[in-house]
Order: C-alpha cells, then sequence, then structure tokens
C-alpha cells in the first residue's frame, strides 16, 4: 500500500510507522483486508450475495469504505496537482512575455527563437511538488481524463497494494505457524535488532538479514 501510494502521490503514507500514520490511511488498510478476505467466501458461496446474507452486507460495508476514502484521497491530490499546474502555467506566461520583449531588442538566434514558439522542444516539463512527478501530476498535464476519472481510479490501485501485500503476508505466518523453531529464532533477531521498534529507515530493513532469509 505504501508503495503504490508513493507512485501515485509522490509520497508514502507510511502505514509501518504508528507516529506517523495517518488514521484514515489505516482504516483504509483496515477495510480492504477485510472486503478481500470475504470475497474468497462469496465466491465458494454465492447464495450469500443471492440472499443478502450478513456476511454479504460486511461486504459491501467494507468495500464502500475503500472506495469512499480512495475517492476522496484522490480528488485531494488531484486538485492540488491541477494547483500545481496552474501556478506553472502562470509563472511560463511571465517568463515568455519577458522573452518575446527581449528577442525583439536583441539578435538572438532565429531558429532557436522559431522552435522555441512552435513547440519543437519534446521534453515536456511536467510540475510536481517533488523530486519525481506523481502518476496523478503525470495523469492532470497529460489532459486525456478528467479530475472525476482520476480520482475514480484511485481505489482498484490501491486495493492492489493491500491485496498483494496482504497474501504474502499470509502465507509468511502459516509458513512461521508451520515450523516453530523457526518463528522463535526469528522472534529472537527482531526483539536483538529492533527492540520493539518500527521499520522506518533503509538502515534497520538491511539489517534484519533473518527476516529476509525467512521470504
Amino acid at each position: 500500500f505504501d508503495m503504490f501510494s508513493a507512485v501515485l502521490y509522490g509520497e508514502s503514507p507510511e502505514t509501518t510507522n504508528t507516529e506517523k500514520a495517518a488514521p484514515e490511511d489505516i482504516e483504509f488498510v483496515k477495510a480492504t483486508k477485510k472486503a478481500f478476505d470475504i470475497t474468497g467466501t462469496l465466491m465458494t458461496n454465492p447464495m450469500e450475495k443471492i440472499m443478502g446474507s450478513d456476511l454479504y452486507k460486511d461486504f459491501v460495508v467494507n468495500m464502500d469504505k475503500t472506495v469512499s476514502v480512495a475517492s476522496e484521497r484522490g480528488m485531494e491530490r488531484v486538485k492540488r496537482a491541477v494547483n500545481t499546474k496552474a501556478k506553472h502555467e502562470s509563472k511560463e506566461e511571465t517568463l515568455s512575455a519577458s522573452k518575446d520583449e527581449d528577442q525583439e531588442s536583441s539578435s538572438g538566434c532565429p531558429i532557436t527563437a522559431i522552435k522555441e514558439k512552435v513547440g519543437l522542444n519534446r521534453d515536456k516539463f511536467i510540475p510536481s511538488e517533488y523530486e519525481n512527478p506523481s502518476y496523478i501530476e503525470r495523469l492532470v498535464n497529460r489532459e486525456n481524463l478528467s479530475n472525476e476519472e482520476i480520482a475514480e481510479a484511485q481505489a482498484p490501485l490501491l486495493m492492489a497494494g493491500v491485496d498483494t501485500t496482504a497474501y504474502v503476508m499470509s502465507w509468511f505466518y502459516l509458513n512461521m505457524a508451520s515450523n516453530p523453531d523457526v518463528q522463535t529464532k526469528l522472534a529472537k533477531h527482531l526483539k536483538e535488532t529492533l527492540n520493539g521498534a518500527d521499520v522506518t529507515t533503509v538502515e534497520q530493513m538491511e539489517s534484519l538479514t533473518y527476516l529476509k532469509a525467512c521470504f
């Protein structure tokens, strides 16, 4: 989820860091995980949906929460990208007007002036709040989709981030339960290395050599 969010928005919500994670992001992850867990049961027992069972209603509640949070977050990010784009365009117009005045009174290279005027500089700059433009900022600058369409695309992309991680962790926990000696050794390794702290740095992650081996 953090990785997908970083690509979409340009920054990570850091849900693995209890001191920085936003409550709405945690709720999104929980609701998405719950909805996916129920999906398996609904696929093997379609009568749950047909009869409108409590299980199916629980699925709908969690899925609605997931889509709602993702869409709201998406629209918020889209508006930020639109504002960033507008500020850049306003600045470019001012610089362009100033450049035109300078060219009229100078003997600059006419070929360069023509290229800039007709837009032959193909390396399009994407205005961004970050060092690398986010996926949302790229979509906004392409202008192929409406703001609403971009916002609606958030849910399935972010849900995919939760889904893949959830299944990897499920297999990890199953393997740990099946190998108690390995589980004990890993617990000792984590306690000695982290002493209860969250993993928030590259250095911490690289120090967890036995954890990597378990995956």
